[in-house]
Parts: structure tokens; C-alpha cells; sequence
């Protein structure tokens, strides 16, 4: 059915040999290592979640679009899983009123977004190769499992089918065919 189709959409993977979403940010930025005031107190930085890798922050930052500026990996100590925090504005717009306020901090590795410097007019050179990742939508993730799961559930109801009609014809039973038959 549909289902080849959906593996394939999410097994297949091209990626380069360095970190695609990273290279759209800049680690080395004025205001140095640090973060910004959390959303919940005015400020422009948000929670996605702990264990995530600088890679894994820049493609949550990269799907919300230029509305995010930048974000920042907290790894506090010898804590080795990566607290990832996006801003939710612009990078043009991180600044000390918009933000409430920076906090300088070395174990904050910061990252702005880099400026978009593509010149969209111009042609391509020969030669010039492309880095890019196939994702897969969730939605489509579901169906795939969806899918799976109803193939599964059949082979297991015509298994079953089967394992009674074998078991049937081991213990002496015979099937028999009903005959139309009319009453007078």
C-alpha cells in the first residue's frame, strides 16, 4: 500500500560531514557566551528541552523561522546533556529592551544567527554541491505507524484464521458443506 512510501520518507538521510543547521549560526558573537531573560519573566528566551545537542538546538531554532534570532546550550558543570533555549525574536530585535536583559555566563554557549547572504539572483557555479536533510513530518511518522500496525493486525487475523483451521483438522474434525436444501 502506502507504506513503502513512508519508510522511504523516513529512513532516507543525506548529510554532510559537518553540522548543516549550525553552520546557519554564529558562535562567536558580540555579547559573548550567556543568555537571555527567560520568556516567563518578559525576556526572550525559551525552553525546549534538556539533552539536546548544539545541532539539535540549531534545527528547533531553524524551524520557527526568522523569528528566532539565535538560541543558546546550557551545560551547567559536569552536566553532559545540553539544556536548549531559543530566543523568539529576531536577531535585529535582542537587545536590552526587548529582552529585559542579558546575563554573561561561560557555561552558556550562545549562538546568533547569521545574516542572510544569499544572493538569490545570481547562478549557481558548476560544481557547487548542496548539503540537505529529508525530515519527516510527524503527521507522516504516524501514518507510516498506523500502517505497520494495520499490515501487523492482519497477518496476525489470517495467522490466527489459519491456526484454527489446521487445529480443527487435527482432532478428526471434517468441514462440511451446507447443502440449500428446501422443506416440504
Amino acid at each position: 500500500m502506502f507504506l513503502p512510501f513512508y519508510a522511504a520518507i523516513w529512513l532516507i538521510q543525506i548529510k554532510s560531514a559537518h553540522s548543516a543547521a549550525l553552520d546557519s549560526f554564529d558562535s562567536n558573537t558580540e555579547t559573548g557566551n550567556g543568555f537571555w531573560e527567560s520568556e516567563a519573566q518578559g525576556g526572550c528566551s525559551v525552553s525546549i528541552g534538556v539533552g539536546m545537542t548544539e545541532e539539535e538546538c540549531a534545527q528547533e531554532c531553524l524551524d520557527r523561522g526568522d523569528s528566532c534570532g539565535g538560541f543558546e546550550v546550557w551545560l551547567p558543570g559536569i552536566d553532559i546533556q545540553g539544556h536548549c533555549y531559543v530566543f523568539n525574536k529576531p536577531l535585529d530585535e535582542l537587545n536590552d529592551f526587548n529582552c529585559v536583559r542579558f546575563h554573561a555566563n561561560v557555561d552558556c554557549k550562545k549562538y546568533d544567527r547569521k545574516e542572510n547572504t544569499c544572493s538569490c539572483s545570481g547562478s549557481v557555479e558548476p560544481g557547487t554541491s548542496f548539503d540537505f536533510e529529508l525530515r519527516t513530518p510527524r503527521s507522516l511518522l504516524f501514518a507510516a505507524l498506523l500502517t505497520v500496525t494495520v499490515v501487523l493486525s492482519t497477518i496476525n487475523i489470517v495467522f490466527m484464521a489459519y491456526a484454527n483451521c489446521c487445529k480443527a483438522r487435527s482432532k478428526g474434525y471434517k468441514a462440511v458443506k451446507y447443502a440449500d436444501t428446501e422443506t416440504d
